[in-house]
């Protein structure tokens, strides 16, 4: 069997570095990661302003997710080389400029959220293809449960959380000018599916959970405040991502897969 199958990720060491690795570089973080940060919280405050939870065209969904992949990838990219090659790999004021390692990793997050919502639209047809054929011999029609229509947005969640966690390491790996492929992140990865899961999914509950303390009816303040715990804890998650790749990819040197 290969090292890095029988190698099981140390969850409780990871996210005791997620979370104390930005607390350490807290400092260097908070003036890198200002302008994205807020320009982040500006643009969600748009958002909900102008948009609602609604779009009013295709043109506009695609704006929206490109202003918010830039300022991901700023972000991301400044969180990764900070926790991964130190201080000094990004300027003070953090990475302002797109290049083409910005480039690739904005494409990286769409691709892994297009995959998403295919793993997601492949699921449906599964469910639905089998009633609308039965549909076709029967008087009285079937339909989808009600469970999972009610539960769409939790399962959508749990399959970008899958993905991301077989295939979210190339986004580190981007971030650090090293060059993989999907097939090399699916490949290490094998084995720690569910602790991935598990350390990807620590930050996006805390926002949750802590999110429930803001009133759903207290407006733009409100969702401003939750826009800013959103960008003040994403390097939380980015950090469990980084340190979950520096694991991984220790067990994986020396492999020839990678392009």
């Amino acid at each position: 069997m290969n090292e890095n199958v029988k190698f099981k990720l140390p969850v409780i060491k990871i996210l005791a570095g997620a979370f104390y690795m930005p607390w350490a570089y807290r400092n260097a973080l908070a003036r890198a990661l200002v302008v994205p940060a807020f320009f982040g919280v500006l643009f969600f405050c748009f958002i909900w302003l102008n948009l609602g939870t609604g779009y009013s065209s295709w043109f506009m969904f695609i704006a929206v997710w490109l202003i918010t992949g830039l300022l991901y990838s700023l972000f991301a990219v400044t969180c990764h080389r900070v926790i991964l090659l130190g201080v000094e790999s990004v300027p003070v004021y953090g990475i302002l400029k797109i290049t083409k390692r910005e480039m690739f990793f904005i494409l990286a997050v769409v691709g892994l959220s297009v995959l998403s919502t295919l793993f997601m639209a492949g699921i449906s047809i599964i469910v639905q293809l089998p009633l609308n054929i039965a549909n076709l011999f029967l008087d009285n029609k079937l339909s989808v449960s009600d469970w999972f229509v009610e539960n769409m947005q939790d399962l959508y969640y749990l399959l970008q959380l899958f993905v991301f966690s077989r295939f979210g390491l190339i986004l580190p790996a981007v971030a650090v000018d090293q060059r993989t492929s999907l097939k090399w992140s699916w490949r290490i990865t094998k084995g720690n599916t569910v602790r991935l899961m598990i350390i990807m999914g620590v930050s996006p509950l805390a926002v949750v959970l802590l999110s429930y303390l803001i009133p759903s009816d207290y407006g733009l303040p409100g969702y401003a405040f939750y826009a800013l715990l959103w960008w003040t804890l994403l390097p939380i998650q980015i950090a469990a991502l980084s340190l979950s790749y520096r694991e991984l990819e220790k067990k994986n040197t020396g492999t020839d897969d990678k392009i």
